[in-house]
This record gives structure tokens, C-alpha cells and sequence, in this order.
């Protein structure tokens, strides 16, 4: 049940509360009768609007507006989608996340990381390895990338690292759709079939850009 009310929130402007009770909530339920059996374990959740008052300045931390991929129905050769964290990356070539600002919301500067992970069941087999003693090779992929941002007012692409910041003129990065957009773009892939007899290889995957926002709203 909690899963369903976190994908009813996810990549919205709200703020999901969840919590684990163990204590008798009193519901004073009876069938036939009788009181049933009781475990005493209740998954709460609620959630919250986060307000943007007019001209009151606004912080929006990662994690909260989370970008989409642009033209990915034709680009499943280079990327495909792994779950709510990020994407697996089949090819080179480039892969834009498109993030939708909130209305009624100017930003006066942002930041953007990029980064990868190794995916939880991945862990799990390692781990299960490591316990059977195994004679396994573990081996986890990387590609290389390069990052870029799409300057709005130039109309062009400017390469940037992996981790960047803009603390001002944040408008030029947005265009008139309150759309900004960033690329990740896959110089070499790495490539499983090298793969040894002993070996467990695995690709990294790449997250979903971190997008950080201070702005004002109107």
C-alpha cells in the first residue's frame, strides 16, 4: 500500500510522511462478535503541498522533481529505464533528462550532479558470493561520459563536470515551457561480452541527475 502512495507522489512538488506503528490503534473492530487478532503493525502515510509563497524565496532539494528522458521511445539503443533510480545504458550516444519546473516558480540559481550506482540486487549476489566462498571474479562495468546543459539564450550546448552550479542568471538555462534541460553523453560503452569463464559482471547504471533549486516564487 505504501508503494502505491509513493508513486501517486513521486516527481510531484510534495512531501511524502510514512511511518511503522506498533501500538493498538483502537479500532474496536469485531467479526462475528469477537475481537480478532491483533499484530499491532500499521503502515502510515500522509502527504503534503510544498506552498510557494508569493515572493518568499524557495529551496527545492533533490529528489523532488524528477526529470523525464527526451525522445526515449526512439532511443532504446542507447538507453533503457531501471526502476525509479536512473537508467541502464546499452550504446553510446546521448541521453537529455528534461525537468518541468514548478508555475508560478523563477529560479535564481541551481545545482545538478550526476553520478551512477550498482543496482541493490547486485549487492545481494556479491554478498551471497563472498558467503559460498566462490572462486567468482567480481567485476562491475563503468562507461564514460561527458555532461553538458542547455543554454536557453545561446541556443547551445556547454559542456560542464560531473558536479556543477549556477549561482546566478539561472533564467538563461530556462526556456519557455519553465523546461531546463541537461545531457549525458555516453563516449563508451562498456561492453559484458569480454566477460571471462570465472567472471560476474555486471554494468553500473547511471541515476537520474540530482537537480537542486533556489528561486522566488511569483
Amino acid at each position: 500500500m505504501l508503494q502505491t502512495e509513493y508513486s501517486n507522489i513521486r516527481g510531484r512538488t510534495k512531501i511524502g510522511l510514512y511511518a511503522l506503528n506498533n501500538q493498538d490503534l483502537g479500532y474496536d473492530i469485531k467479526i462475528n462478535g469477537e475481537k480478532p487478532v491483533s499484530y499491532y503493525s500499521n503502515g502510515i502515510f500522509t502527504s503534503m503541498d510544498m506552498n510557494f509563497e508569493k515572493g518568499k524565496q524557495v529551496d527545492i532539494p533533490s529528489g523532488i522533481i524528477l526529470p523525464t528522458i527526451e525522445s526515449y521511445e526512439f532511443n532504446r539503443d542507447t538507453v533503457s529505464l531501471d526502476g525509479d533510480n536512473g537508467v541502464r545504458v546499452r550504446g553510446k550516444g546521448d541521453i537529455d533528462f528534461v525537468y518541468t519546473l514548478p508555475a508560478g516558480f523563477r529560479p535564481d540559481g541551481f545545482s545538478v550532479k550526476f553520478n551512477t550506482y550498482v543496482p541493490l540486487y547486485v549487492k545481494y549476489n556479491i554478498e551471497e558470493m563472498k558467503a559460498e566462498n566462490s572462486n567468482t571474479q567480481l567485476k562491475i562495468l563503468q562507461n564514460k561520459y561527458e555532461y553538458y546543459i542547455y543554454n536557453r539564450a545561446a541556443d547551445s550546448w556547454e559542456q560542464i563536470k560531473d558536479t556543477y552550479s549556477q549561482a546566478g542568471d539561472a533564467g538563461k538555462y530556462v526556456d519557455e515551457e519553465n523546461r531546463l534541460k541537461v545531457r549525458v553523453r555516453v563516449v563508451e560503452a562498456a561492453d559484458t561480452k569480454d566477460a571471462g569463464k570465472d567472471e560476474y559482471v555486471e554494468l553500473e547504471r547511471l541515476s537520474f541527475p540530482e537537480l537542486q533549486l533556489k528561486g522566488v516564487a511569483e
